[in-house]
């Protein structure tokens, strides 16, 4: 089943709401994250997903921020997930579980195990294009993906390569054909 694509976004909104409306959008979206911007009162963000089945296809467009997830109990129960990130524009800084911090740069791509605490730091400009999947699909094709959660995966192999084309495809098809990044 595909639901239509969801667009959420702060611009146009005063400056003193703009943190405010986005960390609400983002604990709608996704549990027990908070972000916490360089430049409060200019800060924008947009997020446009898509449920696909049991999958979630997602670009996130903002200023620079810091992101931090913190592990609550009952994330296991309602809705345990992993997501595969890719920025397309800009780079980030991943701290994911007790791994060291990472550099995850345009086109390299990570694994984020959402019940696990991580924290990702980025300046203005980041596109970044994703996937949400559920415990149970990732780990019946991926047994132990918790193994490799946090973990930079660089465009320097084939299947590597294969999935980021995989995922700018579908961020493309979120835009409307355009490229990610790119509006």
């Amino acid at each position: 089943m595909v639901q239509s694509v969801q667009v959420f976004s702060t611009k146009g909104v005063p400056g003193p709401r703009k943190v405010e409306l986005w960390n609400s959008i983002l604990g709608e979206l996704t549990d027990a994250v908070r972000v916490q911007p360089r430049d409060p009162l200019h800060f924008d963000g947009t997020r446009i997903r898509q449920r696909v089945g049991p999958v979630t296809l997602f670009e996130v467009r903002c200023a620079s921020v810091l992101v931090s997830h913190e592990f609550r109990r009952t994330e296991l129960r309602r809705r345990p997930s992993f997501q595969v990130l890719m920025p397309v524009q800009s780079e980030f800084s991943l701290v994911h579980g007790d791994r060291p911090a990472a550099t995850v740069a345009t086109g390299s791509f990570c694994l984020i195990d959402r019940s696990a605490p991580y924290e990702m730091i980025h300046g203005d400009g980041l596109c970044s294009i994703g996937i949400e999947l559920p415990r149970a699909l990732l780990e019946s094709c991926l047994p132990q993906a918790t193994r490799y959660a946090g973990a930079v995966v660089q465009p320097d192999s084939g299947a590597s390569r294969v999935l980021g084309r995989l995922l700018r495809s579908l961020g493309s098809e979120l835009s409307g054909g355009e490229e990610p990044g790119s509006l």
